[in-house]
C-alpha cells in the first residue's frame, strides 16, 4: 500500500470520527458500558471472555427488555427507584444512539430488523406520553396532543 493510499485512510477516518464530539463519544462509551453490566448481570453468554458484547446473540426478547430496564431510574448502587421514577426520551434514546456507534466502531452494520426494531420503539415511546411524567400528567398531554376539530363551510 502507498504512503498516499495509507494518509488518505488515516484523513478519511479521522474525519469521520471527528463527526461525534469527545464528549458525545464518551458519553456513548457509558452507556455501552452500562448495556455491558447489564448483560453481564442478566445474560452473562452474551458477553464474551475478553469483555465484547456479542451484538449477533441479542434477538428481539432481549432489546424489549433492555429498553425496558433503560426507562427506569436507578439510585447510585443500580437499584430501581420506589416509586417508580422514569427517565426523558431524550435520555434514553441516547443508549439506542450509543448502541449504532458501537456497531459502527465493530465495522458491523447494523441489521435492518433491528434498526426497524429501534425505530418503532423509540416512536412507540414518543407517541405513549412523556416519559418520566406521573400518569396523570400524561393523560393530560396525550390530551391535548389530540387534532382539534375544525368546523368549515
Amino acid at each position: 500500500m502507498s504512503d498516499v493510499n495509507e494518509a488518505n485512510r488515516r484523513r478519511g477516518r479521522t474525519v469521520r470520527e471527528g463527526c461525534v464530539l469527545v464528549k458525545t463519544r464518551e458519553g456513548y462509551d457509558k452507556k455501552v458500558a452500562q448495556l455491558r453490566l447489564w448483560l453481564v448481570d442478566n445474560y452473562p453468554d452474551m458477553v464474551d471472555e475478553s469483555g465484547e458484547i456479542l451484538l449477533d446473540s441479542l434477538d428481539q426478547n432481549k432489546w424489549d427488555e433492555y429498553w425496558g430496564h433503560c426507562q427506569v431510574k436507578k439510585n447510585k448502587h443500580g437499584a430501581y427507584l420506589v416509586p417508580e421514577e422514569l427517565y426523558s426520551y431524550e435520555y434514553v434514546s441516547g443508549f439506542k444512539s450509543a448502541i449504532i456507534m458501537h456497531y459502527r466502531d465493530k465495522g458491523k452494520k447494523v441489521p435492518d430488523e433491528l434498526e426497524t426494531s429501534f425505530k418503532n420503539f423509540f416512536a412507540g415511546l414518543n407517541s405513549t406520553g412523556v416519559v418520566g411524567c406521573t400518569p396523570s400528567r400524561r393523560g393530560l398531554l396525550s390530551r391535548a396532543r389530540r387534532p382539534l376539530l375544525t368546523f368549515g363551510g
